[in-house]
């Protein structure tokens, strides 16, 4: 009997949804309310290991992205350096550019998405830059206290017809797992997709380790976040 087991694309999955159409047409500030929801879900569940940014030049009266031309900066990534052994975060896009910081912090966020939303001095378009989406494919997710698995150091993750013996790592008081891992485990136990739409920005969050899934021992950790970002103008969909 393994010890967890990996779901199929896409996961188990939430959609969160916040009405911005009253704010300021700022984009720095609705990046802001992006990230604050992506770490409030992430507090006491993971931490994040990679962000990825899609800007755009932004038609401000419609609130809607120009197809062409882009941005000299398209797409970006921030990644922690070092990762954790084994675990893969590449950029997935056509030219992104990747900055290393010790730590993919709240604080780090906002200082990498400003400066990408920040056109540079050699740009005469006179358009604003938007960004359309973030993403978060590498993640370092807390186990439940006391989750029993026949090696402290390792977790057997079912992973199709086969077994993948999975590291577990020690920090502070609690055991963690980081993830993809590769062509053997594609995606991170959690990934987050946050996108914008006209008027709104849309939050999906995908678990895909069964420890988290719901009937898992990890669920709770997840609906603690949930309500708490439904408790501050997020509603679901």
């Amino acid at each position: 009997m393994t010890d967890a087991r990996l779901l199929d694309f896409p996961g188990s999955s939430i959609r969160l949804v916040k009405d911005v159409e009253d704010l300021p047409l700022e984009h720095p500030r609705l990046a802001r309310e992006a990230l604050a929801a992506a770490f409030d879900m992430s507090n006491e569940l993971c931490i994040p290991l990679s962000m990825e940014i899609s800007t755009a030049y932004w038609e401000d009266e419609f609130d809607l992205p120009v197809d062409s031309p882009a941005p000299s900066r398209e797409f970006g990534m921030l990644r922690r350096f070092p990762l954790p052994d084994r675990v893969s975060a590449e950029p997935r896009l056509q030219n992104e550019q990747v900055v290393t910081t010790d730590e993919v912090s709240m604080n780090a966020a906002v200082d990498f998405l400003d400066d990408y939303l920040t056109p540079s001095p050699s740009d005469t378009s006179g358009r604003s830059i938007g960004w359309q989406e973030l993403q978060f494919n590498a993640t370092m997710a807390r186990l439940p206290d006391d989750y029993p698995t026949k090696d402290p150091q390792a977790i057997q993750l079912e992973v199709a017809k086969g077994i993948v013996v999975y590291p577990v790592e020690r920090h502070g008081d609690a055991n963690w797992v980081s993830g993809p891992i590769g062509a053997s485990v594609v995606h991170a136990p959690f990934e987050y997709r946050l996108h914008r739409n006209p008027g709104e920005i849309v939050f999906d969050f995908s678990t895909y380790w069964s420890i988290w899934a719901p009937g898992g021992p990890g669920r709770p950790a997840v609906e603690k976040g949930v309500e708490f970002l439904l408790g501050n103008g997020w509603e679901m969909e």
